[in-house]
């Protein structure tokens, strides 16, 4: 599952955009089976290697036939020495990203921005998740302690209800 596809991590991630950091206390929360996904697929992985860097740059490259750089060769190892200081999907959503966006060739600091924008996304997506999570626990404890605190009434509710009652006149008021 760590190989999920850019898309299924963008959905996973779309689900905490709404939120922020600060958890409401009775607010809304992410799914929880959203933010179990979150933390098992969502990562930021080990950096690329050379080879798929140089692929992803390639891609990149070819992606604007009719862009014309001074020095071709640096402008690749440029590109290659940004996509290689980060895990190969995220090189690829951010390559995917600047395709769709861009209509020039982009610049090195382009790539640079769209990778650690997509970390980034990661990151806050993984830290959300957390304190969703955590506050599923916070309430579910705070649920149990309700219940024991209800269960303590016991049987004997109905009883401490009737004595507290007993002896008021439940007549109905009269006009004067």
């Amino acid at each position: 599952m760590a190989n999920l596809p850019a898309v299924i991590h963008r959905d996973l991630i779309a689900a905490t955009e709404s939120h922020s950091l600060d958890v409401p206390r009775n607010g809304p929360l992410v799914a929880i089976d959203a933010c179990r996904a979150i933390l098992d697929t969502v990562a930021l992985g080990q950096p690329a290697t050379q080879d798929q860097a140089s692929r992803l740059a390639e891609i990149l490259i070819a992606s604007y036939p009719k862009s014309d750089t001074e020095s071709p060769e640096v402008y690749a190892r440029g590109i290659i020495s940004i996509l290689a200081e980060h895990a190969p999907d995220i090189g690829k959503e951010a390559v995917d990203a600047l395709t769709r966006e861009r209509y020039t060739l982009p610049t090195r600091a382009d790539i640079n921005r769209a990778c650690h924008a997509t970390a980034s996304g990661r990151l806050m997506a993984r830290s959300i998740a957390k304190r969703h999570l955590a506050e599923y626990e916070r309430r579910a404890s705070e649920d149990a302690h309700r219940q024991a605190a209800a269960d303590s009434w016991g049987g004997d509710r109905a009883r401490k209800v009737a004595e507290i009652v007993k002896g008021h006149d439940m007549k109905e008021p009269t006009d004067g």
